[in-house]
């Protein structure tokens, strides 16, 4: 069994610094790539788990990840295949992490992010008219 990447490991050029997440299903390394300037992180999935969800999700992050764009979705940097190292480089948005914010949820009107708010008007638009009210 080969040993896993960690704190101070170098995966593709990729060098590990210390974990910023260590999830059920994956651990997030704040990272470095000379050929990629700016703030990273390597997602390297839990293999060892006994619940394939972990990594048929893995794998759905690693197909999905390079097809999305915006200023909120982290850009994708590479990834590993699980023949050698699976893994996924992408780009570390500033900012707290969402995960931290999950205690303050349902945020109040006017906290949430425009688009959300955009989001939510459309749905309220959706469901009155989706669903009149008898009198």
């Amino acid at each position: 069994m080969r040993k896993r990447p960690g704190t101070g490991d170098t995966l593709e050029g990729f060098r590990l610094a210390e974990i910023v997440h260590d999830g059920a299903y994956a651990v997030l390394h704040a990272a470095t790539h000379p050929d990629h300037p700016g703030p990273l992180l390597v997602k390297l999935p839990l293999l060892q788990s006994t619940d394939p969800a972990a990594i048929v999700s893995f794998e759905m992050e690693q197909m999905i990840l390079p097809r999305l764009a915006g200023p909120h979705v982290p850009r994708f940097i590479a990834a590993g295949d699980f023949s050698a190292e699976p893994y996924i480089a992408m780009e570390r948005i500033p900012g707290p992490s969402l995960a931290a914010r999950a205690p303050d949820l349902p945020l109040p009107p006017g906290r949430s992010p425009p688009s959300a708010q955009k989001s939510q008007r459309r749905s309220r638009t959706f469901i009155a008219s989706a669903c009149p009210t008898s009198t």
